[in-house]
């Protein structure tokens, strides 16, 4: 049978033990001035802890091993008192077990009474969970909540067997007066206790928070990458946090620097002292593009405010967040209206960081509670605008305040639902003015300015010849359709210098749930060419992550390229990871659409739905499944329905077309031909088609190629296309180039999930750094010599 649980005071003040009383929530409590009133007490009940002041407390442990061996033990240390402290190392070192606390430190007492690290609060309103263990669905009332879990008041005949600590409730869901307060999630009991009114059960359950996969955390021991990850973190001015492994509360310093032997790191500008810390363990963290990074050292010694390292063997770093959020300083007046179901008067928070599906606030946690899942409404007031959202809560934090983590403020993690597209598009703009003050919407400018930029830089697009009136024509239509963002489609960036166009960068849904990052360039000559083709190839990156329903980014460069070559080949090649990124290499190949094909021996036709699935099945066989996700090659996508809508909506095309050639066992080979609104892309290579032929080799593989060729054409010539282009990969080029096409050059096409974009901007910050090095070298050599 359960009894409800006891907690013991022992304090010779008054004053000093109501004050420690009124800590404790959901328990009994007995108070005693003197180990000899607790030694009586303890002859009547088994208190299950024990807060007690360091006088007798040796006396006092030996009669709790006899009375109360389960008891777990806290002594009240002041914080001035040696003698006191050495009586207490002499208690230990006898083999006894407790706690010493500051008898300052009220919320570390409640700590450890409550085993929970905030306040517990009582609604406020009446509310009730319901959840499932072991496939029984049970209701019963919220008693308390916290930032951390909520306590549950269940009748006596609860199935205790079924509800031990670590046990998972499942579908937990909270309901108010008003509907679901609390998002349903996993709660895990912590605590099962008799109820204090003596009647039912006191469950104590925390919410199971999902973690990232622990394969985004990534362990890095080479030296060389150690020592340029920490001099980039440098360079950007990165704040560095530091705590010693201990426990001690962690320090914050505004500059880190390497010793000039380079076997140590200096820490500076830390607002505290350590105390002596030689030889300590020190956890470092700084955040760099998005990712917290950390390694564990050893100190060497104190120096004031200053605090001297070991250099790391190893480093790791984690992304933090699902996506980059926007810091926001405290003189913008950023503030968020939030009404919750727990807290009908909360009023007005500062808003810390904001992002299109995010958003964090600061509170206080000891008057209010924000645990995960919880259901709010909120009005986000920011840039001169309010703007009206639902949300739910991801999870809690506490932060420095006065360089201590105090546990009294926290900061909560929103995630934002429900906004308006107009309201979306504000704040992915907003991001983008954040991010890249220089860049502006380029839906503002008439396209030919931007045209006037590439025209200038001698830039080249077969399908859209400079001299040619239609070009200008066709590209402003598609610019003025989508160029401002609006539909979630497409967006065009530029970059100003002195008011003159330096240069340009847009990205464009090309599948459902994949951007491509297009169109850069930056006027040769100008002396911050690679600081901006950095800054407009990380923000389209960073546009496309922002947009809350794309799952794959992706980029496309010539082989002939050099500069192209060399520096996102660098970038790609530290980015190789199975299931998070993929690498295609095709060859584009041309020819007029009006020139006819020898008459093949087979016929392509248009693929029937049991076509298309052994056409699936093939590519299920043969490539990797992102790159298949990431191109709409996938069932019910085949023909890019929801694409198709989504520009059809806007009085542009997408679609897909699939045709197959048979032979006596089967489908030999396929065609996907693909159909894009002109100008979109200005490669066009979105209105070509690809080839799938299982047995490039075999002796009907010729006949296969041509069919497939001819079926591409058709479609072309009924699009009024003048090329009929088609998408080869490496065993198909030979092949094709018997019929005439032009092989154009390979390309590179790079797709990611989103979960590796702060990576590639962080990869691409490093590759630029290279390359302004080397251009800052050569001018020095230029002025040398002359």
């Amino acid at each position: 049978m359960l009894h409800p649980r006891t907690v013991m005071i022992v304090h010779p003040d008054s004053e000093k033990r109501r004050a420690l009383c009124a800590l404790v929530r959901n328990q009994r409590v007995v108070e005693a001035e003197s180990r000899q009133q607790a030694v009586a007490l303890l002859s009547e009940l088994r208190p299950s802890s024990v807060v007690s002041h360091h006088d007798d407390f040796k006396k006092l442990v030996r009669d709790l091993e006899r009375h109360a061996p389960g008891a777990s033990r806290a002594v009240l240390l002041p914080s001035n008192d040696d003698g006191a402290r050495e009586s207490l190392i002499d208690v230990a070192a006898l083999g006894y077990d407790f706690q010493t606390i500051d008898e300052r430190e009220a919320e570390a007492v409640r700590t450890f009474l409550d085993g929970r690290t905030s306040t517990r609060l009582e609604p406020q309103v009446p509310l009730t969970a319901t959840f499932t263990v072991d496939d029984r669905r049970m209701s019963c009332p919220v008693s308390d909540v916290s930032n951390d879990g909520l306590g549950l008041h269940l009748g006596p005949g609860a199935p205790l067997e079924r509800l031990v600590p670590g046990a998972k409730l499942i579908d937990a869901v909270v309901e108010g007066p008003h509907g679901v307060a609390m998002q349903a999630r996993t709660w895990v009991v912590q605590t099962v206790v008799a109820s204090l009114t003596g009647r039912g059960i006191h469950l104590g359950v925390s919410v199971d928070v999902p973690r990232r996969d622990a394969s985004a955390r990534v362990a890095i021991d080479d030296e060389v990458r150690i020592r340029g990850l920490i001099r980039r973190a440098v360079a950007r001015g990165t704040r560095f946090m530091a705590s010693l492994a201990t426990g001690a509360e962690p320090r914050s310093y505004a500059s880190l620097a390497v010793e000039p032997a380079g076997g140590s790191l200096a820490l500076r500008g830390a607002r505290i002292e350590w105390p002596a810390v030689a030889g300590e363990l020190v956890l470092v963290s700084f955040e760099l593009a998005g990712h917290q990074t950390e390694f564990l050292t050893v100190a060497h010694e104190a120096r004031g405010r200053d605090l001297v390292l070991a250099f790391p063997r190893r480093i790791a770093w984690r992304s933090r967040r699902a996506s980059l959020r926007v810091p926001l300083d405290e003189d913008e007046r950023a503030v968020l209206q939030v009404s919750s179901p727990l807290h009908p008067k909360t009023g007005l928070k500062r808003l810390l960081d904001l992002h299109p599906s995010g958003a964090a606030f600061l509170y206080d946690a000891q008057h209010e509670a924000f645990p995960p899942g919880l259901l709010l409404k909120v009005v986000l007031s920011v840039g001169g605008r309010e703007i009206a959202a639902d949300a739910v809560v991801q999870g809690s934090a506490a932060v420095e305040r006065e360089g201590v983590e105090d546990g009294t403020q926290r900061r909560c993690g929103l995630k934002l639902e429900g906004l308006s597209d107009v309201d979306r598009q504000f704040l992915l703009d907003l991001l983008v003015r954040s991010l890249v003050p220089e860049v502006e919407d380029a839906s503002g400018l008439p396209f030919s300015d931007i045209w006037k930029l590439f025209v200038e830089q001698q830039v080249k697009f077969p399908d859209y010849p400079t001299g040619d009136p239609k070009t200008l024509e066709t590209l402003s239509r598609s610019h003025e359709l989508l160029g401002d963002g609006r539909h979630g489609l497409s967006k065009a960036f530029v970059h100003r210098h002195e008011g003159e166009l330096v240069g340009h960068v847009s990205g464009l849904r090309i599948y459902s749930r994949t951007w491509l990052s297009q169109h850069l360039l930056v006027r040769s000559g100008y002396h911050r060419q690679t600081h901006v083709s950095q800054s407009l190839v990380n923000l389209s990156f960073h546009y496309g992550e922002a947009l809350p329903d794309l799952e794959y980014l992706r980029g496309l460069w010539r082989a002939s390229n050099r500069w192209s070559s060399r520096t996102f080949g660098t970038v790609i090649a530290k980015l190789m990871v199975p299931g998070r990124t993929a690498l295609w290499t095709y060859s584009p190949m041309r020819r007029l659409a009006a020139e006819a094909l020898p008459r093949p021996e087979v016929e392509a036709r248009a693929a029937s739905p049991e076509d298309e699935v052994a056409l699936l099945a093939h590519l299920a066989e043969t490539r990797d499944p992102l790159h298949l996700r990431a191109c709409d090659l996938v069932a019910g996508e085949m023909h890019l329905e929801s694409l198709g809508r989504r520009y059809a909506a806007s009085g542009l095309e997408r679609s897909r077309t699939i045709g197959v050639v048979h032979g006596p066992g089967g489908p030999r080979g396929w065609v996907a031909c693909e159909d894009s609104t002109d100008g979109l892309f200005w490669a066009e290579m979105y209105n070509a088609a690809r080839l799938f032929v299982p047995e490039p080799d075999a002796p009907d593989a010729p006949d296969v190629f041509l069919a497939l060729a001819a079926f591409a054409q058709a479609d072309a010539l009924k699009r009024r296309r003048r090329w009929v282009e088609l998408l080869a990969d490496e065993p198909y080029v030979a092949p094709v180039q018997r019929f005439g096409f032009t092989n154009l050059g390979s390309v590179f096409q790079f797709d990611l999930h989103r979960d590796m974009a702060r990576e590639v901007t962080l990869q691409m910050g490093a590759a630029f750094e290279r390359l302004s090095e080397r251009e800052g070298r050569a001018a020095a050599r230029q002025e040398e010599a002359k």
